[in-house]
């Protein structure tokens, strides 16, 4: 795996998927009965994980083809 040619495209793209990682377990806990007395209208981890997914799927679409644009490129320097 190459680590050095990732940069700030590499940072954000695996900032994004750690927010939707993030967001789905918030989901799951608010199926759990601790988390899920905590009601507005609807449990607050279920609000949490929305107000959290909705930017990291933004930044995921912005960032993924510049990633992956960068990590072919690495690896086609590697090859040479």
């Amino acid at each position: 795996m190459c680590y050095d040619c990732c940069g700030k495209n590499g940072v954000l793209f695996k900032i994004s998927l750690l927010g939707v990682m993030t967001s789905f377990a918030l989901a799951l806990l608010g199926i759990l009965p601790p988390l899920n007395m905590i009601f507005v209208p609807i449990p607050m981890a279920w609000l949490l994980a929305i107000v959290l997914l909705l930017p990291s799927i933004t930044l995921y679409f912005n960032v993924k083809d510049a990633f992956w644009a960068d990590v072919e490129k690495c690896h086609r320097k590697k090859k040479k």
